[in-house]
């Protein structure tokens, strides 16, 4: 299997694969996921979040790269929140870009 931006046929493997609690430990924290519009680098899971149109306004988010012409199989899915791809942004990073587009509106005034 060869690395490309396209996580889908890894994720598979991944998923099939009888994986031990030390495997899942070590998929959590290593950085291999691509992320959308970025190629020249890789993410942890927790890095990376799922495609959300309501999120695209936060230029913090960085979502996991997945063929656009494919859905995602909900086992998939599953199996990628377990290694900790996120769905919602922690509400301090929220507050932190209010915060300063609140203060751009401000300056603009």
């Amino acid at each position: 299997m060869c690395w490309n931006t396209n996580p889908k046929p890894l994720i598979k493997y991944l998923h099939d694969a009888n994986l031990s609690h030390a495997d899942l430990t070590k998929l959590r924290s290593t950085k291999y996921l691509p992320a959308e519009n970025d190629e020249t680098h890789v993410y942890a899971p927790s890095e990376l979040y799922f495609k959300d149109k309501d999120l695209e306004i936060f230029p913090f988010v960085r979502f996991l790269q997945w063929p656009a012409s494919e859905g995602m199989a909900k086992a998939y899915r599953d199996f990628l929140l377990k290694l900790g791809v996120t769905t919602d942004p922690p509400l301090d990073f929220v507050m932190n870009f209010m915060e300063g587009e609140c203060r751009k509106a401000v300056r603009n005034e």
